[in-house]
């Protein structure tokens, strides 16, 4: 049975860090691709944590939440050699914006 990843990230539409590709010019939905690849695949998480706000959330398979914090502490416990990612919904609000996928 394959692992479903959910995530909901909460993240400031504004005010991004300036990179090697302009995060301030990505989509929400380009934006959570890339992070996913970096922290999933790359083990990379100092995108996430630029990135995200200290009330970011991460709904984990099988239900678990986890923190900004813990999801970083707990990305060499994920074993993926591949990840497609989907987004079903974002919701902007202010300098909000929810990826729900």
């Amino acid at each position: 049975m394959k692992s479903i990843i959910i995530i909901v990230l909460l993240i400031p539409i504004f005010g991004l860090s300036q990179g090697k590709v302009s995060l301030e010019e990505m989509s929400l939905s380009d934006l959570n691709e890339y992070l996913f690849i970096e922290y999933a695949l790359n083990k990379n998480t100092e995108p996430l944590s630029e990135v995200a706000t200290e009330d970011f959330v991460l709904i984990a398979a099988p239900g678990m939440i986890e923190t900004k914090e813990q999801a970083i502490k707990g990305v060499n416990n994920l074993k993926l050699s591949s990840l497609d990612v989907t987004v079903d919904k974002i919701v902007e609000r202010d300098d909000v914006g929810i990826v729900i996928g």
